[in-house]
């Protein structure tokens, strides 16, 4: 009785009935609800020690000068119908995407019909993962099983991102904008390794508008839109180029053709195009009402040329020291000293974030020892003091991103190659992001969730699936235990 519960839970499934994913996912809502409202409606939000039933100005207030609290000030000035103040307000929807802020109006609204917008905001966030896991265990059981997702679902629900998503970083923008990139991504890696997917258009238009969504929310993988569109394209010039392929690199032009025959690149270059269109209102608001960097979500990018190379004793050097801000200055001192009076506009940023490369290529060894340092102090906070679950489970997302970066360089079929063609992009761009940013634990969780996502796909693009080769596993040992009471 027990080895048939444990088979069913392990093997590769029909789809699940509506009544067990809605069971299931009762258990995840449970789960993130403790995280979310621990001591129920005597709850105080975040690490601000405040009641939940604060009103949106004491919020604001407890934040200070802090990301939230920035955001819910445009929110609330939106809110009311006011525009935003070009001396006050401006720089905040410069540094950042509005995305956050517009879902805060409404919400803002039911406050005023006596809802706090604690109530509003966290209900909302936990019922969109919610509906996320649903349809995740619905519709990718028959792929990987049961075990993997429930394996991917454990280790997201203990450890310290969820901690930060749902109840640390309440009203930052992770929790939101992850739940529409991961439902993104899922769906398209869905779409490019089931057999037949009904309302296909329809369903890559969707993955594409979350997408979109989610830089809105937060713009930090805005590149992603343009690296897929890029893969696009190059596909498209394969594809018109298929002969020259077939004749130079008949086993290299194999593996293009099947691809190509996936309808991948057709697929991809709509998905990007969607995403696009969906973030171009702002791109063009950003760049001609706030003055923004041109056609992209955020002009943050420009403050990390003169961060990186603060002068330790300096305001910035001394604020962000605990995350490795000024690394290019603590590599290359003499450098430092004398960029210190061009660090006030008087040269460009990206010739400063040069410099920095520069610096990188010319002490390698002192780079690495750096970024490492401080990587290993934020990747999850308190990470290696301590045998914490946050800990353990921090470990093996370290480990696990370790794995997939030597999973590139094996022999992949060509499920496992589109897979790899929607996930690795991203989390190559995070990779490319921590060579110059600075350190926040908070900033490994999209690293950590993707890098999981990727695994679970993998599973899936599998011909030989690991879950089928457990229940290989249990049938032998099931065969042998039988076998061993009837020899005794």
């Amino acid at each position: 009785m027990g080895y048939d519960i444990l088979k069913k839970f392990i093997k590769v499934s029909p789809y699940p009935t509506k009544k067990e994913s809605f069971g299931i996912s009762l258990i995840w809502l449970f789960l993130i609800a403790r995280l979310t409202w621990p001591k129920g409606i005597e709850t105080s939000i975040g690490n601000l020690a405040i009641a939940s039933s604060s009103n949106s100005f004491q919020v604001k207030s407890a934040f200070g000068l802090g990301d939230a609290g920035n955001l819910l000030d445009v929110a609330l000035t939106w809110s009311n119908f006011r525009s935003l103040s070009p001396t006050d307000q401006f720089w905040i929807v410069r540094l950042w995407s509005p995305g956050l802020p517009i879902l805060e109006v409404p919400m803002l609204w039911l406050e005023g019909l006596g809802i706090p917008l604690f109530w509003t905001f966290t209900i909302f966030l936990v019922l969109l993962w919610t509906i996320g896991f649903f349809l995740a265990w619905h519709y990718l059981t028959p792929l990987v099983g049961r075990l993997p997702l429930t394996l991917f679902a454990s280790v997201l629900v203990f450890s310290w991102d969820f901690e930060f998503l749902f109840h640390e970083g309440i009203f930052y923008t992770e929790g939101f904008s992850y739940i529409f990139l991961l439902y993104s991504l899922f769906q398209i890696s869905y779409i490019l390794i089931a057999k037949k997917v009904r309302f296909e258009s329809f369903l890559v238009a969707l993955s594409g508008v979350c997408l979109g969504i989610s830089i809105w929310i937060r713009h930090t993988l805005d590149s992603y839109i343009f690296m897929i569109a890029l893969i696009a394209i190059a596909f498209f010039i394969l594809e018109k180029n298929i002969n020259f392929f077939e004749k130079t690199l008949p086993k290299v032009s194999q593996t293009i053709v099947n691809i190509l025959n996936s309808n991948l690149h057709r697929i991809l270059i709509k998905y990007a195009a969607i995403a696009f269109v969906v973030t171009l209102p702002w791109r063009i608001i950003a760049t001609y009402y706030f003055q923004g960097a041109k056609f992209q979500m955020s002009s943050g990018g420009g403050l990390f040329g003169t961060r990186i190379w603060a002068d330790p004793e300096s305001e910035i050097g001394r604020y962000w020291d605990s995350y490795g801000v000024n690394w290019a200055c603590k590599i290359d001192t003499s450098t430092c000293a004398d960029l210190q009076d061009k660090l006030n506009g008087t040269v460009s940023p990206i010739y400063l974030i040069m410099r920095g490369l520069q610096a990188a290529i010319e002490n390698p060894i002192a780079y690495l020892h750096v970024r490492w340092t401080y990587m290993m102090r934020n990747w999850v906070p308190d990470f290696g003091n301590s045998s914490s679950v946050h800990n353990i489970l921090g470990l093996i997302g370290l480990v696990l991103l370790f794995v997939v970066l030597i999973l590139v360089f094996l022999p992949k079929s060509r499920k496992n190659i589109s897979v790899f063609i929607i996930w690795l992009p991203i989390i190559l761009l995070q990779l490319i992001q921590f060579m110059i940013i600075h350190f926040e634990p908070r900033y490994f969780i999209s690293t950590r969730i993707t890098v999981i996502g990727l695994l679970l796909f993998l599973v899936a693009g599998n011909q030989r699936p690991v879950t089928k080769r457990i229940g290989k596993f249990y049938e032998v040992l099931k065969t042998r235990i039988k076998s061993n009471r009837n020899s005794t």
